[in-house]
């Protein structure tokens, strides 16, 4: 009879630290799914912000200048790796780190994940910014000081 109680007691417990690595699988995912849909969230917004910076009227004096401080401040957070300026247009490529957490109880599991786009626009009164993903610069580091160690990169969906 203790042989039968000790194989079911093990089989139980296999069961449960099976049980509790899918429910820690399930939380990372939701945790990366989280992130991205923040970081997602952030190029949009990075979109809309440099169009009407584009779109202002006047001399490009400083354009650059505003673009960068305009796409590294909240809500955008974003970080400026790469700048071009042509005679009618912008590209500029932006990183966008978030770290969420996901779970409940006493067990929570942590995501951070980085997306990193081009953004390219004409400047104009009528201007409009494309959205595309990009590599990530090689100057960005892989583990941000506020988000921590980098998981997973993702990509831009609109």
């Amino acid at each position: 009879m203790s042989r039968l109680r000790a194989m079911a007691v093990g089989v139980l417990t296999l069961a449960a630290i099976g049980g509790a690595a899918g429910c820690a699988a399930d939380r990372f995912q939701q945790a990366v799914d989280n992130a991205t849909a923040s970081v997602r969230r952030q190029a949009g917004l990075a979109r809309d912000e440099m169009a009407a910076i584009l779109g202002e009227p006047g001399d490009r004096t400083g354009l650059v200048d505003r673009l960068n401080n305009a796409l590294s401040r909240a809500p955008i957070d974003g970080t400026v790796f790469h700048t071009d300026l042509a005679a009618d247009a912008v590209t500029i490529d932006v990183a966008f780190t978030e770290r969420s957490q996901a779970g409940g109880g006493l067990s929570y599991e942590n995501a951070t994940v980085r997306l990193c786009v081009r953004l390219q626009g004409a400047v104009g009164p009528h201007a409009s910014v494309d959205v595309a993903n990009t590599a990530c610069g090689p100057s960005l580091p892989t583990e941000d000081p506020d988000a921590g160690r980098v998981d997973r990169v993702v990509t831009w969906t609109p």
